[in-house]
């Protein structure tokens, strides 16, 4: 598939490769395990929002062309399952950057097993990568694992990683509780904050698709909004 055409694309039934023509601004939105590799032209503006419940999922961003900025931002869910994920970030171009945000919501024996690996090309200027992973623990049997890698072949660059662990906030489930707010709605509330957060551009683009994923979210953690 080539996008010629700025724009909101949802590529969850489009084939493995996707090329992005050059100076656009182009979100796209995946649920699927199609889409393997998507290329990035020059000047284009990309935010990527993918969401899963899959096992697994492998995906491939080249950014070959310069002045380019792309923001990636995963959602996975993980509920009675082992889930693998593979992202793969190829900077071959100057004065670029690639974001890759991987936000995890680990329920009951939920497993969480992460590969990132990030690249910036030889001989490469003022170009930019980073690598977030941020979890959220909504029962103690959750683990993950999460192995960030960064090859750095150029000096002129910026490179970094972050990882963040975190549980539902029991003094936020009091404060909405003290306001008369039963437990599940306010632990509900809680994570429709944490999903708009990652998905506030969805939202903006596509309102129904966001509205559909919180529900699904809250029907697998028996929470029906």
């Amino acid at each position: 598939m080539k996008i010629q055409k700025s724009g909101y694309y949802d590529i969850t039934n489009n084939e493995e490769l996707i090329e992005i023509e050059d100076n656009i601004h182009v979100t796209l939105f995946d649920e699927g395990e199609n889409i393997k590799k998507i290329i990035v032209g020059k000047g284009v503006s990309l935010f990527f929002l993918w969401y899963s419940f899959l096992p697994s999922f492998d995906k491939h961003i080249f950014i070959g062309q310069e002045g380019s900025e792309v923001k990636v931002k995963i959602l996975n869910f993980s509920k009675n399952i082992n889930c693998n994920i593979q992202i793969f970030g190829d900077m071959q171009a100057s004065y670029s950057s690639f974001s890759l945000d991987i936000y995890s919501l680990l329920a009951w024996e939920g497993r969480l097993d992460i590969n990132a690996f990030a690249k910036i090309d030889k001989k490469r200027e003022k170009s930019k990568i980073s690598l977030l992973q941020k979890n959220i623990f909504l029962h103690d049997s959750a683990s993950f694992s999460w192995v960030p890698r960064l090859c750095v072949e150029s000096l002129d660059v910026e490179a970094h990683h972050a990882c963040q662990i975190e549980k539902i906030n029991k003094e936020k489930i009091f404060y909405l509780r003290s306001r008369g707010i039963p437990k599940r709605k306010a632990f509900c509330m809680i994570i429709e904050a944490y999903i708009e957060n990652i998905f506030a551009h969805l939202k903006e683009k596509n309102s129904e698709k966001y509205e559909e994923i919180f529900r699904e979210i809250m029907k697998h953690l028996d929470f029906n909004s």
